[in-house]
């Protein structure tokens, strides 16, 4: 069966020995567990997939000239472009080269601009003969089957530390479900760095102990 939101939720009530208190809906299941799965999941899931640059996660897109804002030089930028939707974080601003949206390993198809993003707009300078760069950024995905099996235990992790206390109640349960989300998030982190087509697509140390 195809892996999903339930599956994910019910894997983290499960290591806090909730076996017999599973829900069967994220958004609506009325059950004091179903709350906080509406409460906490989607949450979890977004800010999980924020804080490294999960190769299942990246996406680009073509951006468009902010609607509100168009050309402008009051910020000191040249253009304005909308963010995407579905956007979490932003990687970069880039230029295509004549072969379009390729990505290879050294980067010689992609031109970096600097960028400023503020209030859902991304202010950037882009020479006047090339106005359409892309956004490369870390995309809201919502559908589970698309997660790393890694990112799913590390997510999995992530949830029972957070609703321990409400679940359980028990504080040193929680404090062993964030030493087990710790280890989980190097591990995915150190698998995405591995599959990743170069070293910057991965990102340093886990910042956890800040999360606390």
């Amino acid at each position: 069966m195809p892996l999903t939101d339930v599956d994910i939720f019910n894997r983290a009530l499960s290591l806090l020995n909730e076996l017999t208190k599973q829900v069967t809906s994220i958004t609506a299941d009325a059950t004091p567990n179903g709350k906080l799965a509406a409460l906490h999941y989607e949450s979890t899931r977004d800010e999980e997939l924020r804080l490294n640059k999960w190769i299942f996660a990246i996406n680009r897109a073509t951006l468009v000239i902010h609607a509100a804002v168009g050309f402008t030089n009051k910020t000191g930028w040249s253009y304005a472009y909308t963010v995407p939707t579905d956007n979490l974080r932003v990687i970069g601003i880039y230029e295509a080269d004549a072969s379009g949206f390729v990505y290879t390993v050294d980067h010689s198809s992609e031109i970096y601009y600097r960028y400023r993003q503020e209030k859902g707009v991304l202010y950037c300078n882009v020479p006047s003969q090339s106005p359409n760069p892309y956004v490369k950024y870390i995309q809201e995905v919502t559908d589970p089957t698309l997660f790393d099996v890694n990112f799913v235990e590390m997510l999995t992790c992530a949830l029972a530390a957070k609703i321990c206390k409400g679940v359980t109640g028990d504080t040193a349960l929680k404090a062993s479900m964030l030493q087990e989300y710790a280890a989980r998030l190097v591990r995915a982190r150190d698998t995405n760095a591995l599959e990743a087509e170069d070293d910057s697509e991965a990102e340093g140390e886990s910042w956890w102990t800040d999360r606390r």
